[in-house]
């Protein structure tokens, strides 16, 4: 379900206009997977100050589209790219602009860095957030919650890799709805007692379903997000 909206934006120049375009393309992909599905919320553009979440008064992190579950969080970066983004073997970057190779800031880490700032506030916040666990004995929270990072690249971009097969997380827009969709059914499959029974048959070593809130907890976190936005 659609917790917060993709809204549209003035563009402050052209190349703002083409990371609002990549923005509203995710929108669509993620919206159309997702705008009927009970199991999960969905954020578009939810901005959290850092002061709120680390102490800090100087910035704000912006995601551009945060999936939540009762198994863990998905969080999108989209990136604007109409000719071909490179990732090296040491894991830097570069965008073809105009024919040209410009060195860019890596969006991996960049996502990253939102997965840390959203994880501190939800932490910092548990008592109102999460109830007790392990027999009641102890304070729910979000250390162990899994938050994974993915990053769209649009449509009409090309992604080269050396090598072929680094950096996963990286995919074109059109792919990224099918693949948070299957991190959340795995996440379902092998939740609760019945998905713990499933790790046991199938001998499976991710930690898959193995970190859990409940619907009311979900509820909360989706509350005090949109509460938070900045």
């Amino acid at each position: 379900m659609i917790a917060l909206p993709f809204q549209d934006r003035p563009p402050r120049d052209h190349l703002d206009q083409a990371g609002i375009n990549a923005e509203r393309q995710l929108a669509h992909y993620l919206g159309r997977q997702f705008a009927d599905d009970s199991r999960v919320d969905l954020f578009f553009g939810l901005r959290i100050p850092l002061d709120r979440a680390t102490g800090s008064r100087q910035d704000a992190v912006q995601m551009d589209a945060l999936l939540i579950h009762c198994h863990g969080i998905a969080i999108i970066e989209s990136k604007s790219v109409h000719d071909e983004v490179r990732v090296n073997k040491r894991g830097e970057w570069s965008r073809t602009w105009k024919g040209k190779a410009l060195g860019m800031r890596s969006p991996v880490e960049q996502v990253k860095q939102q997965a840390d700032a959203l994880r501190t506030l939800l932490q910092t916040n548990r008592t109102k957030l999460r109830g007790k666990v392990n027999l009641g004995l102890m304070q729910g929270g979000f250390r162990g919650c899994p938050i994974e990072c993915f990053v769209a690249i649009s449509d009409s971009g090309r992604i080269t890799r050396d090598p072929p097969d680094s950096v996963p997380e990286v995919m074109k827009a059109d792919q990224i709805a099918d693949r948070v969709r299957k991190r959340v059914d795995r996440h379902q499959k092998f939740g609760g007692f019945v998905g713990l029974l499933r790790h046991a048959i199938a001998n499976e070593e991710s930690d898959d379903g193995l970190w859990s809130m409940t619907q009311e907890e979900r509820g909360r976190v989706k509350e005090f997000l949109v509460n938070s936005k900045g």
